[in-house]
């Protein structure tokens, strides 16, 4: 953490510190490559966030 950080008293947040790292982004990059993934169907290989998962989040079983 950079010193202008500390003074303003920010904090780290674990997710953003794992996600800003080159190795993990490069990692996930691969597996994509690997897996055919080409940049065309990117959206295809990104996990489902936002109204969809909202919607589906709603569904009530009817056990």
């Amino acid at each position: 953490m950079d010193a202008r950080r500390r003074r303003s008293g920010e904090l780290p947040v674990a997710a953003s510190e794992l996600f800003s790292s080159t190795e993990v982004l490069g990692r996930m990059a691969m597996q994509r490559m690997l897996a055919g993934l080409s940049t065309r169907c990117y959206p295809t290989g990104l996990e489902p966030v936002g109204e969809r998962v909202e919607r589906s989040a709603r569904s009530t079983s009817k056990s």
